[in-house]
This record gives structure tokens, sequence and C-alpha cells, in this order.
């Protein structure tokens, strides 16, 4: 219960890559401390990170935000109308 627990799923888009995860040492953490209205933020900087690396990061869900998992489409920055 200390890692992240990832699930890759190949077929789920064309373009880019998808994994999700459903357990986050972060979101325990924060939800054990008290700091879950600062999580968020937390997640917030995959947004940054992926962008700085010239890739869109779609995200429908984090644990953050109350969400059964945590949801990560990469797609190139020049991909249009990713699928």
């Amino acid at each position: 219960d200390k890692t992240w627990d990832f699930h890759f799923d190949e077929k789920r888009h064309r373009d880019g890559f998808y994994y999700h995860f459903t357990r986050c040492p972060l979101e325990k953490f924060a939800r054990e401390n008290g700091y879950l209205d600062l999580l968020p933020l937390c997640c917030d900087i995959d947004h940054i990170a992926v962008e700085r690396n010239k890739g869109v990061l779609h995200r429908e869900q984090t644990l953050a935000t109350g969400g059964t998992i945590c949801d990560y489409w990469f797609v190139g920055d020049q991909t249009k109308n990713p699928r």
C-alpha cells in the first residue's frame, strides 16, 4: 500500500497512451493527515509537466477529487482530434 497501482490499457485510445491507477501514496498521506485541500494542486502539476514535454494530458478524474481512479491519457501537442 506504499506505491501506485498502475493499469495500462493499450486499446482504450488510438492516439497516445493511457493508464490509470487506483492507489496513490500521495492521496493516502493527504487523506490521513488532513491535506486533502492541497492534494489537487499536486495533481495539477501533471498537466504542467506534460505540457513542458510537448504533450497534452487528458484526464477525467483523480483520487484527489473523489474519483475512483487517477486516469492519464497522453497525446502529443500536435495531435489533432485525438481518439
